[in-house]
């Protein structure tokens, strides 16, 4: 028997080996066979032998000497660019899948090369793209979830009352406008944000479903499930808006939310792995950990010191002696802000609130164009903090007889931490005190998705709004249409008058995104007028007093309008704000006034200068 006839029969019993998940045996056979007979087809199959064993760089130098004894193998040459992709060699990964696609232009070959050409972005400089990345997303979301807290700050909320609201339809439509214009804020970073989970998972999930024999630095692992967390919570604001959850969000078979990762603890086991602990980075992804963590001011104190004395020394000019400096400040602040408050001292409270905030803020600091991606990190760690001492300047301000500024500022705490209890259930109680009923009903039924232990008082308040919700929330369908209430609905009369309605409110008349949202609003009004006024049985329960419209939220969630929730059942309507995300709700009524002045000679326009 010639040699190419036994290294061919070694072959064949090495491709069953194979096949049978004997990859050790198929090694020695092929093994045989290269002995007799060095072939590019034999040093490629052996390479397969040695991808499945995860031992890249064996596989790498066979899938070499495949193409370099036959480089019009593309089977091998294919191979051998899957093994650089593993390794990270995304240069030549790149020449060589662009090779086999000149050569077989199939949509393997072409998923080869986009794999090879995103392995090229990822390995560049020691994974230099994956951190630009992430860089980006935390300076973004930095960014524009503290300016729009900041805006939301200044906006004196409307405290016309649910009777006041249900009265005077201009009062109802100005309430609605300023509705939409603060969900159109969260929608628009709602969409930033799912474009950096999809780049950002992306990237993840190819290093580490891909590139398997690539080492990636531990740190940007850490990076990522700490700029994770804040995705995650940004996009709970979004779902109690009526708006998607979050896309790392899986689904069960049943359609239920699965349990999501605990990117807190998958950060922590990260950071105590890594043995190199003193970089600047290292000590900064430590001091957010023990903001997440709810850790001691203590704690929290001396790892930003360490932190802040390793910029310096090592030269990296985070700016971190700074925001060191401004949570000593804010620390210090808050504790006296907090006396003067029991003293009844509200001025001086609010002083020291607010110099406080100014702590931990620094629109200066994190709109600067040096400004780096961990600093930013840090903001959004510290967003909790900014949440409390926010709240605290809301209820001074109620204090101080200004409830429309100590309402955009509880609903600023509640965007800046969308866990923060206290902050929905001192709106509640401002609400319930305003006679604006639906907004209490809300904020108990997110207070109580927040802590489900502490309902007893949120229940208590809800269900004194009930008999208000119910009274006055009833829309008036006919005088929406502009109709009688003898109305024929098949009649051509009551059809030109609905289709005037809706010609008038028609979303794709406008184009302003804050109007064509209030245009959604109307028009879905004046569709569920529209249902009502044609079904018999719904218009004779809405023409003896009742509101066929109650309890019709679908999805789980709440209309955008609230008035849903009028006539149901105070268990149903908390059941709303249940779940993993917290549930939807609807939106606290903003208007821009020309002056921030909140009372008592304060200016509330100063507590987030910078970003206004």
């Amino acid at each position: 028997m010639s040699k190419e006839a036994k290294a061919e029969e070694f072959k064949a019993k090495a491709n069953a080996a194979y096949a049978s998940g004997n990859y050790q045996s198929a090694i020695s056979l092929y093994t045989d066979a290269i002995t007799l007979v060095p072939s590019a087809i034999y040093y490629s199959n052996r390479a397969a032998c040695y991808m499945k064993l995860q031992l890249w760089q064996k596989a790498l130098e066979d899938t070499t000497q495949s193409v370099q004894l036959d480089s019009g193998y593309i089977k091998g040459k294919a191979r051998h660019v899957e093994a650089l992709i593993k390794l990270g060699k995304g240069d030549d990964a790149v020449r060589y899948a662009q090779e086999v696609y000149n050569a077989e232009s199939s949509t393997k070959h072409h998923t080869l090369l986009d794999d090879a050409q995103k392995c090229q972005n990822l390995a560049c400089s020691d994974n230099a793209r994956f951190e630009d990345h992430l860089n980006a997303a935390a300076i973004s979301l930095a960014r524009e979830w503290i300016e729009m807290a900041a805006n939301v700050s200044q906006k004196k909320t409307l405290t016309y009352s649910t009777e006041d609201r249900h009265k005077d339809e201009a009062k109802e439509d100005e309430v609605d406008l300023a509705n939409c214009e603060i969900t159109e804020s969260i929608h628009v970073i709602r969409e930033h944000v799912t474009s950096m989970y999809n780049q950002l998972s992306g990237d993840y999930k190819f290093l580490t479903t891909v590139m398997l024999g690539f080492r990636s630095d531990p740190l940007l692992m850490v990076y990522y499930h700490i700029l994770l967390i804040f995705l995650r919570d940004f996009c709970l604001i979004g779902t109690r808006v009526g708006m998607d959850p979050y896309p790392g969000q899986e689904a069960d078979d049943k359609g239920n939310a699965k349990p999501l990762p605990d990117y807190l603890g998958i950060a922590g086991k990260g950071l105590a792995a890594i043995k190199a602990k003193q970089s600047v980075e290292y000590k900064i992804f430590t001091v957010a950990l023990l903001l997440l963590s709810n850790a001691s001011p203590e704690q929290v104190t001396a790892a930003f010191n360490q932190a802040a004395q390793a910029d310096q020394s090592s030269g990296t000019n985070y700016g971190l002696a700074k925001l060191s400096a401004g949570y000593a400040q804010f620390l210090a602040k808050k504790e006296q802000g907090s006396n003067f408050f029991k003293n009844n001292q509200h001025k001086a409270a609010f002083d020291a609130f607010s110099a406080g905030l100014t702590g931990i803020i620094q629109p200066a600091l994190l709109n600067a164009d040096a400004v780096k991606g961990p600093l930013a990190l840090l903001f959004l760690a510290l967003r909790a903090n900014a949440a409390i001492i926010t709240s605290n300047i809301g209820m001074t301000l109620n204090k101080m007889g200004n409830n429309g500024s100590a309402l955009s500022y509880l609903r600023a705490a509640s965007l800046l931490d969308p866990t923060y209890y206290k902050a929905h259930v001192r709106a509640a109680n401002i609400y319930k005190d305003q006679n604006m009923y639906l907004e209490c009903i809300r904020e108990c039924g997110i207070a109580v998705s927040i802590n489900e232990t502490d309902t007893k008082g949120c229940q208590e308040l809800a269900k004194s709004c009930q008999n208000g919700a119910e009274k006055y929330a009833r829309p008036d369908y006919y005088k929406m249409l502009g109709v009688s209430r003898s109305i024929d609905p098949s009649s051509q009369e009551y059809a030109s008058a609905y289709k005037k309605a809706c010609l008038k409110w028609h979303p794709d008349r406008h184009r302003d995104p804050v109007k064509k949202r209030f245009a959604q609003l109307k028009f879905r009004k004046l569709q569920e007028a529209d249902e009502v006024i044609k079904n018999p049985q719904k218009r004779q329960v809405y023409d003896a007093g009742g509101n066929p419209a109650a309890g019709s939220a679908g999805g789980g969630g709440m209309s955008m309008d609230m008035s849903s929730m009028a006539g149901m059942d105070i268990s149903k309507i908390f059941s709303m704000f249940s779940g993993a995300m917290g549930g939807r709700s609807g939106n606290v009524q903003f208007r821009v006034h020309t002056s921030g002045t909140g009372g008592m000679g304060v200016d509330i326009s100063q507590l987030f200068r910078g970003f206004m």
